[in-house]
């Protein structure tokens, strides 16, 4: 008898581990392409892109793949790298000859192209593949993953996008830590322009700048919040984009009599940065915590790995 339950044991394991040995060789046997990225499927991995956003050309140079941009827009330029590749021109005046002289495998845009370049490129064979900007990190954490599955394919793709991306969590993490303790329970407001455009929870600024507190405008949408409502909620401090600044509030019947109006807690951002969404909305974040907690923060901070004290990346934060 137990030899007939140490041969029915051993029959056991012998098919457990060779059921794992199958299911580990199928599994080795994925192809990496082709892959689906966004609502393209691309077949092999790209050798050359044509690159018509400045943050996307930013994120490729991030995941090391800079030197497979064969074309980019006149508005990018970072980094400095960049002004060396070829331009097809303005966005949505884009010189497809250009683009298609220069024989990409695949084109990566934030928004959809016009009816005409999609006929040139398409009759050109050439894919476009669109990744529309993110409404918020998590978003643009997907966005990374979809930079990797571009490039690497099915195996580990989205893993090396998701690893890139974790850069800028760490880095936001980093700087969240050492805030003081009051500034959990700050609240903020991000005036776009006074006229009423203010960033609501739903936005990617918001998602960004609540690093730093929760957004008093955070249960509103789609940019649009009444001033009257925004100061009952009385927020801590006020961010609003260049050009505007603490004196045209004080003179805005809608926002003068804010508390933190009253007391001076308004910073200017330039407001470029979010558009720019790569990791240098770290620098952005870098340089907001310096000018709210200049006790607890060094400016160095508020600065890129790749500039001097005597060369910010921008105006971005500033009563």
């Amino acid at each position: 008898m137990k030899r007939i339950i140490a041969a029915v044991l051993t029959l056991v394991l012998f098919g457990s581990l060779t059921a794992c040995d199958v299911q580990n060789k199928k599994e080795e046997e994925v192809p990496a392409y082709p892959v689906r990225v966004a609502n393209v499927t691309v077949q092999t991995q790209p050798e050359k892109v044509a690159c018509l956003s400045p943050s996307l050309v930013e994120i490729l140079f991030e995941h090391g793949y800079g030197d497979k941009v064969v074309i980019r827009t006149d508005d990018a330029g970072y980094p400095e790298q960049v002004k060396e590749i070829p331009s097809a021109g303005k966005t949505g005046h884009l010189d497809t000859s250009a683009i298609v002289a220069a024989l990409p495998d695949v084109v990566l845009t934030h928004d959809s192209l016009s009816k005409k370049d999609m006929e040139a490129l398409e009759t050109a064979k050439i894919q476009v593949i669109v990744l529309p900007m993110a409404k918020n990190l998590e978003e643009l954490k997907k966005l990374y993953q979809n930079i990797g599955l571009l490039f690497l394919g099915q195996k580990g793709g989205s893993q090396a996008g998701a690893d890139q991306f974790a850069k800028i969590e760490s880095g936001l993490n980093s700087i969240k830590a050492k805030l003081p303790a009051e500034a959990a329970n700050s609240t903020f407001l991000y005036i776009i322009n006074p006229s009423g455009i203010i960033a609501t929870g739903d936005t990617f600024e918001s998602s960004v700048l609540s690093v730093f507190g929760t957004n008093a405008a955070q249960d509103a949408v789609g940019y649009a919040v009444d001033a009257k409502e925004m100061q009952a909620k009385d927020p801590d401090f006020i961010f609003v984009a260049d050009p505007y600044g603490l004196p045209h509030l004080q003179s805005n019947a809608g926002y003068k009599n804010f508390s933190a109006v009253k007391n001076g807690k308004v910073y200017t951002l330039d407001n470029t940065l979010f558009g720019l969404q790569s990791g240098r909305i770290l620098d952005l974040v870098g340089k907001v915590a310096v000018a709210l907690y200049p006790e607890v923060f060094d400016q160095s901070e508020g600065e890129s790995s790749e500039q001097t004290a005597s060369e910010p990346v921008a105006s971005v934060a500033s009563k």
